[in-house]
């Protein structure tokens, strides 16, 4: 399985979901299910995805059940920092990303 960002190509609404699939061509079914439901007027044209690479502690967030049976799935609200808000950097004990500490100790 590869990690993957689903997100929308237009329009000013900000979102993003986590997708774990064995190809982009995979992927995208599940990108457009899930955002979908975000905006109803979404249409297939307007989702994307993008492989995340180097990251392979988002692997924790995947439906594990799932990860082992190899069957491609999203998660719509992936764990995110709860200083600025974004998802994909490792977090703390305390649910702040890297990124955010180093401001701290800057």
């Amino acid at each position: 399985m590869k990690i993957y960002m689903g997100y929308w190509s237009v329009g000013k609404e900000a979102g993003a979901c986590l997708i774990f699939a064995n190809s982009s061509k995979q992927a995208k079914p599940l990108v457009y299910e899930c955002l979908k439901g975000w905006l109803e007027d979404t249409e297939w044209t307007q989702v994307r995805v993008n492989l995340i690479r180097n990251k392979p502690h988002l692997f924790e967030q995947a439906n594990q059940e799932l990860l082992k049976k190899n069957v491609p799935h999203y998660i719509e609200s992936p764990r995110s920092c709860k200083k600025c808000g974004w998802w994909g950097e490792k977090l703390n004990e305390k649910g702040i990303c890297e990124s955010c500490l180093k401001e701290v100790i800057e």
